[in-house]
């Protein structure tokens, strides 16, 4: 929002850059905001931690089978659990030092959609 606000205020125009910059910050952002979002969700019990590294419909049928479930009882398989809590420093580094790699827009070609569609709307 605060980058259309502030292209607006320009005309319309945006460089490569200025994307780029944008594209970072938010990346940065929204990577803190999961952090913080772990930790809350970790220190609530009523939360099941499921392996998503595991097959796809392995998982899938394990989330019908207990949205369908009235017991109130829920028990994830063992295949399934993924542990709350960190204790290796190894997956505590992991998950601290994790970037995402920007793959999508790499050259200017890649955004002038984008920033084409910039100038048009917010001009």
């Amino acid at each position: 929002m605060g980058y259309l606000l502030s292209c607006r205020h320009q005309g319309g125009r945006s460089s490569s850059q200025e994307f780029y910059d944008f594209l970072s910050e938010f990346q940065k952002v929204s990577r803190n905001f999961a952090k913080r979002q772990l930790t809350w969700f970790r220190n609530e019990s009523i939360y099941h931690w499921l392996n998503a590294s595991r097959p796809l419909e392995e998982v899938l049928d394990f989330i019908i089978d207990a949205y369908h479930n009235q017991t109130g009882n829920l028990v994830v398989p063992k295949a399934l659990q993924m542990e709350k809590n960190l204790s290796r420093r190894k997956d505590i580094f992991e998950l601290k030092s994790y970037r995402t790699q920007n793959r999508h827009f790499v050259s200017r070609e890649d955004c002038s959609d984008i920033l084409d569609w910039i100038k048009t709307t917010q001009g």
